[in-house]
C-alpha cells in the first residue's frame, strides 16, 4: 500500500484541468462548493406553532361537570390532595392575567360566586363547594392548579 501512493501522487501531479491524461481524455476542472446537508440554517428550520387544540387530555372521573376548565390546555397531572379533595394541574400558553380574567367570566356565567384571593388565586364557590385555582407563570407559559371537593 505504501508503494501505491507515490504512484497515484505522480499520475495526479501532472494532470491539471484542460489537460489531457495518461489516455489522452481531458480532464474537466471544477470548483465544488460546500454540500448543501454540511450547512447549518436555524433561519430555514421549520417552526412548531401552537395551535388553539381545546383541552388536551382527560379529565378525571371526580371533576365538577359544572365547572369551566380553561382551553387550550394540557393536562399535565391531578391527584388527590388534602382528605376529600382532588387536584389537576394544567399548563397553557396564555398570560396568567388572560387565563384569570376568562376564569372569572366562565365561572361566574355557571353560577360559580367568585372571588379573586390575589392576582395567582382565584376561589370559586356553589352549592356549598369551594374550588381554588391557583395560577404559576412559568417561562411563556401558565400552569394552572384547580382544587376541587372529590367525589
Amino acid at each position: 500500500m505504501a508503494a501505491l501512493a507515490p504512484a497515484v501522487l505522480a499520475a495526479s501531479a501532472g494532470c491539471r484541468g484542460g489537460e489531457p491524461t495518461a489516455d489522452g481524455a481531458a480532464i474537466e476542472a471544477v470548483d465544488v462548493g460546500e454540500p448543501i446537508d454540511s450547512q447549518i440554517r436555524p433561519e430555514e428550520d421549520e417552526r412548531a406553532e401552537v395551535r388553539a387544540r381545546g383541552l388536551l387530555g382527560v379529565l378525571p372521573g371526580d371533576f365538577p361537570s359544572d365547572l369551566w376548565v380553561y382551553e387550550p390546555a394540557s393536562i399535565v397531572d391531578f391527584g388527590a390532595a388534602e382528605p376529600g379533595r382532588s387536584y389537576i394541574a394544567l399548563r397553557t400558553v396564555a398570560a396568567p392575567a388572560e387565563v384569570s380574567r376568562r376564569f372569572q367570566a366562565e365561572e361566574r356565567k355557571r353560577g360559580w360566586q367568585v372571588a379573586v384571593v390575589a392576582s395567582t388565586l382565584l376561589t370559586f364557590s356553589k352549592d356549598g363547594r369551594l374550588v381554588e385555582a391557583e395560577l404559576e407563570q412559568r417561562g411563556n407559559e401558565t400552569w394552572i392548579r384547580i382544587e376541587y371537593p372529590s367525589g
